[in-house]
């Protein structure tokens, strides 16, 4: 993963440009701040819990067959089945969702731009796309 922080002309011509980056974050509607101190680290866990969650694919693809095999795959108690075989709930939800298994709808993307900005933002010409 890469953060580029740029500065460029503050529209005093050629005069040096500085700028003091304090407390950079990556924000989110409705998440926490993320500060840009902890990236790696956290860039580090999530590699470490994508790699486990792999190694246990079967196990939670297993999950899902007793839960698709069902008579009602609604009505299973998910976090018990999940418990059961030493799994993630949250986890065995996703799959769930993901495979369309116990009452689980499509994912509905939305709020997204579906035309590219042919405007710079801001009045910043290098600030074009999607």
């Amino acid at each position: 993963m890469r953060v580029f922080l740029a500065v460029v002309d503050a529209g005093n011509g050629s005069a040096p440009n500085r700028a003091t980056w304090r407390s950079a974050s990556l924000t989110m509607p409705g998440q926490p701040d993320i500060p840009l101190s902890v990236i790696s680290s956290l860039k580090a866990r999530l590699d470490h819990h994508r790699d486990e969650l792999l190694l246990r694919t079967e196990a939670y693809l297993a999950a899902a067959a007793v839960a698709l095999e069902a008579e009602r795959p609604e009505d299973i108690d998910l976090d018990r089945l999940a418990g059961d075989r030493e799994l993630e709930a949250r986890t065995l939800h996703a799959w769930l969702s993901f495979l369309l298994v116990g009452g689980a709808k499509p994912v509905q993307v939305s709020g997204h731009y579906e035309e590219k900005f042919h405007s710079s933002a801001a009045g910043q010409e290098f600030i074009q796309g999607w």
